[in-house]
């Protein structure tokens, strides 16, 4: 029994041993199964995550995008006569919940999608206070939903961390404070000043209006990233608060500053429509034309061979390149934008910019505006009430040349055979900025000087060898005419002047565009000498204009704080507005034309081809190749920029990070 009870205690032990063993490994396969259901878990919670914030980044670019293209608009749709009655469209406020709706940012995630992933309604909106909403816009100081960039907001600027990151802010009268922080406000009354001076290159003292900037890093050349240009920076700071966890309380915070670059139209050429370069009209390659700096239009074509000894090409719309072009030595070749030959080029030369580029280049964070570049930009329009408009400021008055002259000659009258003026309205800005008129009237206060005397008021008539019948302009009297004239101020302030004719007077011809044969032309003399218009002078007028004197051929000092080198010639900075030129006023005998400077090609369409090279004599015939002669650079200082000139927007958005 002994032996019998031993034998079945053994069987009893190798029993219970291989239950144990059947119920550990039963454990440890269900802790295998229960560790891998986890890890899907966590997967999958991962992968939701990851698919959420995918998706939050694609909105945030989809809305910047959308903001970038709202942004110039609605500032353009404010400064304009009747934006009053709809006030609220050009806001922030309205701004960013348009660019929501544009962006589709409304809903980040659909239903059925958020359902799938397990998260709860993703939506958008642009209130600041708290973090209710999945998705917000907000200043990231202070009220409201951006953080002007202006010398009233410099404690909040300060706290926010950023301070040094940011731009020069902009002085403006407290009368403007409310609107900038309202909507996206442009005023030539905002001005940098000495108290902010971050990133000028020159005294904000002495360059207020515009100083010298660093182009941004972006591919779109309209000058080369890095070099300094001519500008000044609206700014606006904005912060995108994104819960990138809805379950909890995890909140994506990112900065970005809103610019709205005013760029004066400083570079070599340029075009406010299609731009040839190369050739002449005729079929003449260019040959005694040199080109330091960027060339612009709309549309640029090379038609002949073109080599500029810098700089850069860019184009609005399109560039073609059917000649050989090259750039600062550099070769440039058609298709270099093409999809997949820009990203080889970059990968292989790690650079972005290149020395051709269309404004499509750009990753939808900037865009180039011209402000007005047509014809209009020649004729003056009526102040409008500003009860009618949001902004202040009104457009006319801000981008219209005509509506900026100090000084306007307003044909009257003219004599009853012809076209030559019997009658001048001459008005001009006083001591307090008034504006004042002075009448000019044949037979009273204004008579041909007699024989061997010199004229003392700057406005002569003319009939041109050609028989046109022209008013002429003498600038250099206007110095001391304006001496002559009740509380007048100097040409300091009265730097410029519109030619216009009164519309309302049934014996003066209104100029058309291309002039007509009956039509008043404008004629220039005693013009060689400006060094009296500290400030530059600028002449503006629909009507033709003929140069029938050498044109500011008389250097004067450097100004003192514009960053030229000392020593240089410098000459005042001058600029004729005009749809048509002409060169000489002699019949028949070709007058040879040698350009130094830069040359901005007026369209009354931005479709019409232009070819900035080439020119006519008073008879209308073109001024042939062999006598014409150019030396364009772009303006390298503040100074260098007239009184009157096209205007540019370069409106940018850009992360910011403390």
């Amino acid at each position: 029994m002994t032996i019998l009870n031993s034998k079945k205690t053994n069987s009893s032990q190798r029993g219970a041993s291989t239950v144990l063993m059947v119920v550990g490994t039963s454990a440890f396969l269900l802790a295998l199964l229960g560790g891998s259901f986890l890890v899907s878990l966590r997967s999958a919670s991962t992968q939701s995550m990851a698919q959420l914030r995918q998706d939050y980044t694609q909105r945030e670019d989809a809305f910047l995008a959308a903001l970038i293209h709202l942004i110039p608009n609605r500032a353009m749709g404010a400064m304009r006569q009747g934006s009053g009655s709809s006030s609220e469209t050009y806001t922030w406020a309205s701004i960013f919940e348009d660019a929501i709706e544009l962006s589709n940012s409304r809903e980040v995630l659909d239903a059925e999608m958020t359902a799938s992933l397990g998260l709860v309604g993703i939506s958008a909106n642009t209130a600041s206070s708290g973090f209710n909403d999945n998705f917000s816009v907000g200043a990231p100081a202070g009220d409201g939903l951006v953080l002007p960039g202006n010398l009233a907001n410099l404690n909040l600027i300060s706290s926010t961390g950023l301070s040094e990151k940011l731009p020069a802010s902009l002085n403006l009268p407290s009368a403007l404070v409310a609107a900038d922080a309202s909507i996206p406000l442009i005023s030539p009354e905002k001005t940098y000043h000495p108290l902010d001076e971050k990133g000028l290159s020159l005294s904000a003292s002495l360059h207020s209006r515009y100083n010298l900037l660093t182009y941004p890093q972006i591919r779109f050349g309209y000058c080369a990233p890095g070099s300094l240009f001519v500008a000044k920076r609206n700014w606006w700071v904005f912060t995108l608060r994104t819960r990138i966890n809805p379950g909890r309380d995890e909140v994506l915070e990112r900065n970005f500053v809103l610019s709205i670059y005013e760029i004066p139209s400083q570079i070599p050429l340029a075009a406010s429509g299609r731009l040839h370069l190369g050739r002449h009209a005729d079929g003449t390659n260019w040959s005694s034309i040199n080109v330091e700096g960027p060339v612009y239009g709309a549309d640029l074509e090379a038609i002949g061979p073109f080599s500029a000894a810098s700089g850069s090409l860019a184009a609005r719309r399109s560039i073609s390149l059917a000649a050989p072009t090259s750039v600062g030595g550099e070769s440039l070749f058609e298709g270099f934008d093409d999809l997949g030959i820009r990203e080889a080029r970059e990968r292989q030369t790690q650079v972005d910019f290149y020395a051709a580029s269309t404004s499509g280049s750009e990753k939808a964070r900037s865009l180039f505006v011209d402000v007005m570049a047509g014809t209009d930009f020649l004729y003056r329009s009526e102040s409008t009430d500003p009860a009618n408009r949001v902004s202040p400021v009104g457009w006319d008055d801000y981008a219209r040349g005509a509506n900026q002259a100090a000084m306007i000659a307003r044909i009257k009258a003219v004599a009853p055979s012809s076209q030559l003026p019997t009658a001048v309205e001459f008005s001009y800005l006083d001591n307090t900025g008034l504006r004042r008129t002075h009448l000019l009237e044949r037979g009273e206060n204004w008579n041909p000087p007699l024989a061997g005397e010199d004229p003392s008021i700057p406005f002569e008539t003319e009939i041109l060898e050609n028989g046109r019948h022209a008013l002429v302009v003498l600038p250099e009297l206007f110095p001391s005419f304006l001496l002559t004239l009740t509380d007048a101020a100097s040409v300091d302030v009265n730097h410029s002047l519109l030619i216009e004719h009164d519309a309302t007077s049934p014996e003066v011809i209104t100029p058309t565009i291309p002039s007509q044969p009956d039509q008043l032309a404008v004629a220039l003399r005693q013009c060689a000498d400006f060094t009296d218009f500290t400030q530059g002078f600028a002449i503006v007028t629909p009507a033709r204009v003929y140069l029938l004197e050498s044109f500011n051929q008389v250097p004067t000092a450097v100004p003192a704080g514009s960053g030229l080198p000392e020593g240089e010639s410098f000459f005042p900075p001058v600029a004729i507005f005009s749809p048509e030129k002409r060169f000489g006023e002699q019949l028949n005998v070709p007058t040879p034309v040698h350009l130094s400077g830069r040359i901005n090609a007026m369209s009354e369409s931005t479709d019409s081809n232009r070819s900035p090279l080439d020119f006519k004599g008073a008879d209308d015939d073109d001024i042939g190749a062999d006598i014409t002669s150019a030396e364009l650079f772009s303006a390298a200082s503040p100074a260098a920029i007239p009184p009157i000139h096209f205007l540019h927007w370069l409106v940018m958005i850009e992360e910011v990070h403390p």
